[in-house]
């Protein structure tokens, strides 16, 4: 019966104290030490008695000292160990954690071209990457402002704003551009891609995007275009001057 019940408190501290940690675990082993002095006390006083013969088991003051000194000599260690080997682990998750994002944040840090942002549903922007600095000139306190505060006033800034109403109400846009204006005043034009962001119950609390500088592309786009007109235009020229000259015989 001793042996039995000394398991059982065991087991109950042991349990505690993985659940709880070394604190609760620690508290645990009081109570069930407790338990046992004043359940072998009053078995010994015969304050409680059983309906079977109890004289069988080890009933001494004797026996219930030596388990309740074992008991206070392991359970102690025990829990001090988990507490221990549990203090380890989290220290060694904790780092992890923070290796990891030090490495996230360096390869944010170092993006080319590329900056990540945050905004609520209010159009606020929370968050963005400080490689915004190297894209746009500003530093990310100053960016930290409603996302209109540097747009221009481009046509296709309409269909930003309209963009962003649909993925705060939850609905994925695809990839979409806006002009907006570099701190030097010059013009940027950015493509970005945006995902809301929900809550546990489903609702949009904020919207994610990567912005991508696409000045080169849309500069290159410009130059196609213009060379095209000049190319059509000089072919209309050709062609109204051999129509000319073909007409010129006539008329003599």
């Amino acid at each position: 019966m001793v042996g039995g019940g000394l398991i059982a408190l065991f087991t109950f501290t042991i349990l505690t104290a993985i659940a709880f940690g070394t604190r609760a675990g620690l508290i645990a082993c009081v109570i069930s030490l407790g338990i046992l002095v004043v359940t072998g006390a009053a078995v010994y006083t015969g304050a409680i008695t059983f309906s079977f013969d109890i004289n069988k088991y080890a009933t001494s003051l004797s026996s219930w000292s030596v388990n309740a000194v074992g008991f206070l000599l392991y359970a102690p260690v025990a829990v001090i160990a988990l507490g221990v080997v549990h203090e380890h682990l989290a220290a060694s998750s904790l780092q992890d954690l923070r290796e990891s994002h030090v490495k996230h944040e360096r390869l944010v840090d170092n993006l080319v071209d590329t900056f990540l942002y945050r905004y609520d549903t209010e159009g606020v922007l929370s968050y963005v990457s400080s490689s915004v600095t190297k894209v746009l000139g500003y530093s990310t306190g100053e960016f930290l402002t409603h996302f209109t505060e540097y747009l221009t006033d481009h046509p296709v800034n309409q269909e930003v704003v309209k963009h962003t109403e649909q993925s705060v109400n939850g609905l994925q846009q695809p990839p979409y551009e806006m002009e907006i204006y570099h701190k030097n005043g010059s013009v940027r034009w950015l493509e970005v891609s945006e995902t809301p962001v929900r809550d546990r119950d489903g609702e949009v609390v904020a919207v994610e995007g990567v912005a991508h500088d696409i000045i080169d592309r849309k500069r290159t786009e410009a130059a196609l275009r213009s060379e095209k007109a000049f190319t059509e235009t000089a072919l209309n020229s050709q062609q109204d001057a051999f129509g000319r000259s073909q007409a010129v015989p006539a008329h003599q």
